[in-house]
């Protein structure tokens, strides 16, 4: 592990709920356009783009929800 690395990691650890949940929505639906727009050709990643997708999509919602009541 690099220095950086740690340094971020630790970071992370003093971050409270919203500051967790409105960067990690942008980052999902970044996941869900690269997936969307990649050239994937091999099947594989193509199944695991259609997961990723769908799994992000639920995550969002349900961030989102959490985001209402925080």
């Amino acid at each position: 592990m690099t220095v950086l690395s740690f340094w971020a990691t630790r970071a992370q650890a003093f971050i409270d709920d919203r500051q967790f949940v409105d960067p990690m929505i942008p980052h999902h639906s970044g996941a869900i356009l690269m997936c969307r727009e990649a050239d994937i050709k091999d099947a594989e990643l193509v199944r695991l783009c259609g997961e990723i997708i769908e799994a992000q999509r639920r995550e969002i919602e349900q961030m989102e929800a959490i985001g209402k009541r925080l």
